[in-house]
């Protein structure tokens, strides 16, 4: 039996979830950069760190997760935890999914931050991390790992010391967007 591919459809909102991350990943990076200025400026109290972390954690939560969601066949995207056990079927789908949104949009990304479109983080493409997002461990997610290899800016080392996903105030947000 041929191993399931996504569909055009799939793989369009694999690479917006995708971006969205790297959106994410861009605000921790750098938030006083132009693309991060202009989503953090949208949120009640936009100088806050720790909201902008908040914000962007949610962004980078989502991303992945619909990632996930999109590079798996449409009966398992239900049960997360049959998606769970799919690591190894999903991995190609995922690194598709990752290689054809750099290339496709490969302007935009250099938009938001050239960094993005060549370390191409993906932590998701480890066992470990996938199967933590699928069972919705989000105490084992540390926020500083889903960077994918990329620096957060200075002004955030210490809020994000030690933090995970399950740790932030948004957690419940978190667990209902999966």
């Amino acid at each position: 039996m041929d191993e399931w591919q996504p569909n055009a459809e799939d793989l369009r909102n694999g690479q917006e979830a995708y971006i969205r991350y790297l959106g994410g990943v861009a605000i921790i990076n750098d938030p006083w950069s132009p693309f991060a200025r202009g989503i953090h400026q949208r949120q009640d109290n936009p100088e806050d760190l720790l909201t902008i972390v908040n914000h962007a954690e949610l962004l980078i939560y989502r991303g992945l997760q619909k990632v996930i969601t999109f590079a798996n066949p449409p009966d398992h995207r239900r049960n997360m935890i049959k998606t769970g056990s799919r690591f190894n079927e999903a991995l190609p789908n995922m690194r598709k999914i990752i290689d054809t949104t750099c290339s496709d949009f490969a302007e935009r990304l250099d938009a938001i931050n050239p960094a993005l479109r060549l370390a191409q983080p993906a932590p998701i493409l480890d066992r470990y991390m996938y199967g933590h997002f699928a069972h919705c461990r989000l105490y084992k997610i540390g926020t500083r790992r889903l960077l994918g290899g990329l620096l957060p800016a200075v002004d955030f080392e210490s809020i994000l010391a030690g933090r995970t996903l399950a740790t932030t105030p948004h957690q419940f947000q978190l667990k209902q967007a999966g």
